[in-house]
């Protein structure tokens, strides 16, 4: 973000909670949003789809255990996360800066990992990175 905003590179993707102040100073412009819809909190910018090109995706932050972690502690870290995610003012500085609150059941999360990690993996071998 540093070099975009001195000029040294002249784009990048980044997710909005990441970017919202730098858009919202005037640091930076904010070219397109990824989801299908606008987004709520920056109802100016459009969508990639609307600006020609067919992308869409979307950014989520997630708190991981280690593998083997037992399922009664993964049950109450969810349960805690789920807590904090409950509180209002959270879910406010959230949206202000363009995320969404919520926290999924354990299984799902796990399920989602898998389903971004097959959904990216062609697009990562094309371009020569590899897959751990």
């Amino acid at each position: 973000m540093t070099d975009v905003i001195a000029g040294v590179v002249p784009l990048m993707s980044d997710s909005l909670p990441s970017a919202a102040g730098h858009i919202r100073a005037g640091s930076v412009p904010a070219l397109g949003v990824s989801p299908p819809e606008r987004h709520p909190a920056f109802p100016a910018v459009p969508t990639f789809r609307e600006g020609g090109m067919d992308v869409v995706g979307a950014s989520w932050f997630g708190l991981s255990a280690r593998a083997g972690t037992s399922a009664p502690v993964v049950s109450r870290l969810n349960r805690g996360l789920s807590a904090v995610l409950a509180i209002p003012a959270t879910r406010d500085r959230l949206a202000e800066v363009g995320g969404q609150a919520g926290a999924l059941p354990p299984e799902e999360y796990t399920a989602s990992i898998r389903s971004e990690a097959a959904r990216w993996e062609p697009l990562v071998r094309a371009s020569g990175a590899t897959v751990e």
